[in-house]
């Protein structure tokens, strides 16, 4: 069923964001405020802090019943913020997050167990504290706790691009793979680390491959497929062996990652939902059948999608950000472009299945196991409504719809 087709799918989006928060997790009224910008914006306003007219959430984490975590973009260049909320008896975690926040502005409503604080305050990400030149950066992009993306330095054509990780690891990783890609002849950013947190990058010009677009609904055109995999080529034809210190993707974490995504909390119809649990014990089944799809054979980029994709003024490709980068399935990297062009295809585009030729040209001679197409989208699954796009449910329903026609192709 594509996602122009989903019974209720609309009617699903305006319940969720409009109506349906304090049903959706009653323990966490300010769920409510992270799903209704609009009264969001006037809920911060009555509490001494003015968003701008176009604050959106740009990115929402939410444990139900425990947590609520959102960016706030202000759609204005100016400082993002963060929109925290909590669960009863976790009054000590607010009072830490409002200590990170000392001296800041910040709202504070303790009956609804919420408050907004800058961005820049992030109590999971204290490396923003830490280095006082990124106080005047430019947020690109901010993963509450996780990750936040800045822009340092003399603008667009200079400066850097500079990563606060929570992780050590990840930091370390995104690195060192990116070292491994350029020896394996990937044009990728000059990358190092400023501290065991933060990396940093050069700032190129150009614009990401997301930002295109072809026109008719699909993020790139099907011709650029084959740049993308001349792009990767090297670092897919690199010998694991060869690259040391790059992580693994175990199947067992593919297989718990999927099953994670598939039966964890959802908020889309119960039919969609249903949907995703049956889809969860049919992918098991099929990994159970067909095991050696899953090894890990490859280096892959692991995130691998338009927006990871820089093109230059001089027209030539440049792979961004291997945070995820792993030896993996082969495959994996075609499965995960093909999963985030149907995810990213606005609901009603055309064709139904816009990663399909694309993730076939990103591996020349075969497409995708279908296997690790289906692992794929269930892990996108989450994506639309943690990135609160306005049809998440429809995006959504597009992505079961790919995992459950990829498992019909898996041979019994």
């Amino acid at each position: 069923m594509s996602a122009a087709t989903a019974p209720g799918a609309a009617e699903a989006v305006e319940a969720v964001d409009a109506v349906d928060a304090p049903a959706l997790d009653p323990v966490l009224p300010a769920l409510a405020l992270a799903l209704d910008d609009a009264r969001l914006r006037g809920w911060a306003a009555r509490r001494g802090v003015a968003l701008p007219a176009g604050a959106r959430v740009d990115r929402l984490r939410w444990k139900p019943g425990t947590s609520v975590r959102a960016a706030v973009d202000p759609g204005d260049g100016g400082p993002w913020w963060l929109l925290l909320g909590y669960g009863p008896g976790d009054g000590g975690k607010a009072g830490k997050d409002l200590r990170a926040a000392a001296g800041r502005p910040r709202a504070v409503d303790p009956a609804a167990r919420a408050v907004l604080v800058p961005a820049a305050a992030d109590r999971g990400l204290p490396a923003l504290r830490r280095h006082a030149d990124l106080a005047a950066a430019r947020v690109l992009a901010h993963n509450p706790a996780r990750r936040a993306v800045l822009a340092a330095g003399a603008g667009e054509d200079g400066g850097l691009v500079v990563k606060v990780h929570a992780d050590t690891a990840t930091a370390a990783r995104s690195v060192r793979a990116a070292a491994l890609a350029a020896r394996a002849g990937v044009a990728v950013p000059t990358a190092r680390l400023r501290d065991a947190h933060v990396a940093e990058q050069e700032l190129l010009a150009g614009a990401a491959l997301d930002a295109v677009g072809d026109g008719g609904g699909h993020p790139v055109a099907e011709e650029v497929a084959g740049e993308v995999a001349e792009l990767l080529r090297g670092w897919w034809a690199a010998d694991p062996a060869a690259l040391p210190g790059l992580p693994v993707l175990a199947p067992a974490a593919l297989a718990a990652s999927v099953r994670a995504a598939l039966t964890g909390p959802l908020a889309l119809p119960a039919g969609d939902r249903a949907r995703a649990r049956d889809l969860a014990g049919r992918w098991q089944r099929a990994a159970d059948r067909h095991p050696g799809v899953l090894v890990p054979r490859a280096p892959a980029h692991g995130d691998l999608s338009a927006d990871q994709v820089l093109r230059g003024p001089d027209g030539r490709l440049v792979l961004l950000d291997l945070d995820r980068a792993a030896v993996a399935p082969t495959g994996w990297d075609a499965a995960v472009w093909r999963a985030a062009a149907t995810a990213a295809a606005p609901a009603g585009a055309p064709g139904g299945d816009p990663g399909g030729d694309l993730a076939g040209a990103l591996l020349p001679g075969a497409a995708p196991h279908p296997l690790l197409v289906a692992a794929a989208a269930a892990l996108r699954l989450p994506e639309p409504f943690r990135r609160r796009r306005p049809d998440h449910a429809a995006r959504a329903g597009a992505l079961l719809a790919l995992a459950g026609r990829a498992l019909e192709e898996v041979p019994c």
